[in-house]
């Protein structure tokens, strides 16, 4: 790990940019009242001090149960750093675009409604950052399923190299994907300008964190942090529920990995490693899922040509060597 850590650079730099907490982090928040308390108190409890060092920024995306009143409990609670805002029903890239433009603080989190983070995690996300600020862009977690199934997520194999700047472009580190928002940290100034795509119900994600990542192709990995993500037993998250539809199948494939690979060819002239890992990622579940039961024939065509367009951008090596299968 390197770089060195200047206090005073780093007041000087806050100073600049006047940031009022160290943290911002954004909840879209959509019917989950039963979850969202444990959500909320996870932020409430972290070992950094809420009240002083969070804002949070709740975003009511026109939900039809009680999950508005949890809200307004916790903003009359603590008024001075939890900002409540209310849309109608437009989904989650709207609602945490709504939420960026309220953010006051030096790092920015895009926590779900229904998850939450372990009490130390804001604490080492924050002494990583300070360590390593002109570094990296992002920071990301280990992630714990829980509910439905409780064990490691398959993704927790990039924590195997330790809490480090990773340098994405190099062999080794290229097959350490991020491809999940919530359990990243932004900084804020390398996101002021940019906004999730409205319209993309899969991928949103992946596709917001990696451009910013491609812009140094460098991320932290922190170990000791915990992002626990709740996979539902109801079965209702978006991936349960569009894994069979034309969605998923076709649009899925232009919306996100073909702009992403776009995106690569755009900025390096190639699709570079590191991205070729990502999109692959996730398309291998596309292979692996029974399209046929779901598709016309025409749609069976369609997405006969979609894949080989993409497989045309990926590496044998990269199909043989992906860590999840």
């Amino acid at each position: 790990m390197c770089g060195a850590f200047s206090p005073q650079n780093n007041k000087q730099r806050d100073e600049k940019m006047d940031y009022k907490y160290k943290f911002s982090v954004i909840i879209p928040v959509y019917n989950v009242e039963e979850y969202l308390d444990e959500s909320i108190l996870s932020l409430v409890n972290q070992t950094i001090g809420f009240e002083k060092n969070i804002q949070l920024i709740l975003v009511n995306d026109g939900s039809t149960d009680n999950s508005a009143d949890v809200c307004k409990k916790y903003q009359e609670m603590y008024p001075n750093n939890i900002v409540y805002l209310e849309q109608e029903n437009s989904g989650v890239s709207v609602a945490r675009n709504l939420g960026l433009t309220r953010v006051e603080g030096k790092y920015v989190n895009f926590l779900d409604s229904d998850d939450f983070w372990s009490k130390n995690a804001f604490k080492l996300i924050y002494k990583f950052f300070e360590e390593h600020y002109d570094e990296v862009d992002v920071a990301t977690t280990s992630i714990y399923l829980f509910e439905a199934v409780s064990r490691a997520h398959v993704a927790n194999y990039r924590m195997e190299g330790g809490t480090r700047v990773a340098d994405l472009s190099t062999e080794e580190e290229s097959k350490n994907v991020v491809v999940q928002v919530a359990s990243s940290f932004f900084k804020a100034e390398a996101i002021e300008n940019l906004r999730f795509v409205v319209g993309l119900k899969l991928g949103e994600d992946a596709l917001f964190v990696n451009t910013v990542i491609m812009e140094k192709m460098k991320v932290g990995f922190v170990r000791g942090t915990t992002y626990y993500y709740r996979k539902r037993s109801a079965g209702t998250s978006a991936v349960q529920t569009l894994n069979n539809s034309r969605y998923y199948y076709i649009d899925r494939i232009n919306d996100y990995h073909l702009t992403l690979i776009n995106k690569s060819l755009e900025k390096f002239g190639k699709v570079v490693p590191y991205i070729q890992n990502v999109v692959y990622y996730d398309f291998a579940w596309n292979l692996s899922s029974p399209a046929y039961l779901w598709l016309s024939e025409d749609e069976m065509k369609e997405f006969k040509e979609l894949s080989k367009k993409v497989l045309s951008y990926i590496d044998d090596n990269v199909i043989i060597e992906n860590p999840v299968q």
